[in-house]
């Protein structure tokens, strides 16, 4: 005969709570993937975080400003993560509502005008010349085709910013806009 100590060592433990993997911890990689003007891109392995702001810099110190070819960097937040995204100034006139928008899968598009350093912060391209105006996605007026071409290498400062963003405001065309106060 067995032990009633025996017995409840060999049957199954009904009660036991099943086997969940821990989450894993989330790697800056998961917010420097784009898929729109670069190309389609599988899946992220875990569901991405949303986006909890987006703001324009354009400081007199900027490491994307005047001589570095007019991008503007777009300041997103994922989660514990700061990522900043270049982007044309040109096609940020219309104001923070044509920033481009977290792709598909949520992430920033910080691949179209740099090179991903892994650590938040993204580094120039050093192959840009000419951009031609694409589609992309913005954050809150639709579907976004510039007026314009991004010219590498175009100085403009803040002050000359603010003038030319002013008078698309006030709904002067960008094309207009761009030929007055930044050529």
């Amino acid at each position: 005969m067995m032990s009633p100590i025996l017995i409840c060592q060999l049957a199954p433990r009904a009660f036991s709570p099943p086997v969940v993997a821990p989450p894993r911890p989330r790697s800056i990689l998961d917010y420097l993937f784009v898929d729109g003007h670069m190309g389609d891109y599988p899946p992220p392995p875990v569901e991405p975080l949303p986006y909890r702001d987006a703001t324009i810099l354009m400081s007199p110190g900027d490491y994307y400003s005047p001589s570095k070819g007019s991008l503007a960097r777009i300041k997103y937040t994922f989660g514990n993560w700061t990522v900043l995204v270049p982007w044309p100034t040109v096609w940020l006139l219309r104001g923070r509502d044509s920033c481009p928008a977290p792709n598909c899968y949520g992430f920033a598009p910080s691949a179209e005008f740099g090179v991903p350093t892994f650590s938040g912060e993204t580094a120039l391209r050093t192959d840009l010349a000419r951009v031609a105006p694409f589609a992309y996605p913005t954050l809150n007026a639709g579907l976004y085709t510039p007026e314009v071409d991004f010219v590498h290498g175009v100085a403009m400062s803040q002050n000359k910013y603010a003038q030319a963003a002013r008078a698309v405001q006030e709904g002067q065309p960008v094309a207009d806009a761009v030929k007055k106060f930044l050529t």
